[in-house]
């Protein structure tokens, strides 16, 4: 594959397809499903939002923990050349979003005023470490986010981010729809929501919408075994 910091945003416009295939021969996404895989998820979000970022306290325990953990999906980026987990990413679902109290309840999209509430999630602790980023992991990160979301069966997903984040994700062909002003919440950013179709429409471009195609675009990113056993 090509060396990572050379893949660009640019370079992922022109084929989604053959980057996701190229990305998916080193590094893998698993579903977090036991104890110690999630605790995996939290040891990286000490690391990024505690350790490097200060945005939250250090702990003893080395986990970043917050109350939304126990309504979430919970996702891990692998490096199979390097043998580390390197990602992660989590999905909060139910009817009461934390983005709620962000969106005031007389927001047009406030999770409870749209008819099926449940059918949106929330995506956030987005962390990847540092010598990963500003390559092509990135963009590959958000749209199996995205894909993620849409697998499940939701229309949707909110995301709080700084306006760069929402940049980037822009530039790769993603339609991030800004719902506030900007606000302080460790740094300045803002609320922002892409619908499931946006996720996925940068990938359908190469490979249609076709569903058994979009699967088979991911597949190499799942691993076959429990690398945490």
């Amino acid at each position: 594959m090509p060396p990572l910091s050379k893949i660009t945003s640019k370079s992922v416009k022109e084929n989604y397809s053959q980057l996701l295939c190229e990305i998916g021969k080193r590094f893998a996404f698993i579903e977090a499903n036991s104890v110690e895989q999630i605790n995996l998820c939290k040891e990286l979000r000490h690391k990024i939002y505690c350790e490097e970022f200060k945005w939250e306290p250090e702990t003893t325990s080395g986990l970043e923990i917050n109350s939304h953990d126990e309504l979430a999906k919970h996702y891990l980026m692998f490096d199979r050349t390097e043998g580390e987990f390197i990602g992660t990413f989590r999905i909060i679902l139910g009817a009461d979003l934390p983005i709620g109290k962000l969106l005031g309840e007389d927001h047009i999209l406030h999770p409870a005023r749209i008819n099926n509430y449940s059918s949106n999630g929330e995506v956030s602790r987005f962390s990847l470490l540092r010598k990963y980023r500003n390559t092509g992991i990135t963009p590959a990160l958000i749209l199996f986010a995205g894909y993620t979301v849409s697998s499940m069966g939701l229309h949707g997903a909110y995301m709080v981010m700084e306006k760069r984040l929402a940049k980037f994700i822009t530039s790769i062909g993603v339609s991030a729809r800004r719902l506030t002003e900007d606000m302080q919440l460790n740094g300045v950013r803002a609320v922002y929501y892409i619908s499931s179709a946006d996720a996925l429409t940068p990938i359908a471009k190469d490979v249609g919408w076709n569903n058994e195609a979009l699967n088979k675009t991911f597949e190499a990113f799942h691993l076959k075994r429990d690398i945490t056993a």
